[in-house]
């Protein structure tokens, strides 16, 4: 759950501070998002002036990933959940609305613990890993849940069976 962990800052003397918007969780994600000029850590929008907001919709959320949004990038933002959360959120009103459920759009087994790591967006594609780790998958490729998909906006495409960590690609030149 991520104890000990929490959104911290250091004051102009140099000391440690748990900032008072702090939520306890296991969160990866990081994303600068230029148009709104805030920055996503965790749950958290933090704005120029350091002011924080938190989607409290995402605060149990194991968050992985935040990636630009296809059609909206704008006003809006992707996240990704370790257990396969697909979220699509709103940076300026903080809704939130799940569109997918990994798991079950990418073919994963359910015999082994889903664990998306990353997502990233780019060329009118957001690209996500799943990192499966288990024996069975290095003795079975074929029965493996690792995964490296795709998703158009539409459809998703499962590019590869294996386990990944990362994904990442080039930013947009204006971003």
């Amino acid at each position: 759950t991520g104890s000990g962990t929490g959104l911290f800052y250091i004051d102009a003397a140099f000391r440690l501070h748990k900032h008072e918007a702090s939520v306890v969780g296991t969160y990866a994600n990081r994303m600068v998002h230029s148009e709104s000029h805030q920055i996503v850590i965790g749950p958290h929008l933090i704005d120029t002036e350091g002011r924080v907001r938190t989607f409290t919709d995402l605060v149990n959320v194991r968050l992985t990933a935040t990636c630009r949004h296809l059609t909206d990038p704008a006003n809006k933002v992707y996240f990704v959940g370790m257990e396969g959360e697909f979220i699509e959120a709103d940076v300026h009103t903080l809704k939130v609305t799940q569109l997918a459920d990994l798991t079950k759009v990418l073919g994963l087994s359910g015999k082994t613990a889903p664990h998306f790591k990353d997502a990233f967006t780019n060329h009118g594609r957001v690209v996500v890993a799943n990192n499966s780790y288990y024996p069975r998958d290095f003795d079975h490729p074929e029965l493996c849940d690792g995964r490296l998909a795709e998703w158009d906006g539409k459809t998703w495409t499962v590019i590869a069976r294996t386990q990944m960590n990362t994904v990442q690609g080039r930013a947009d030149a204006n971003h």
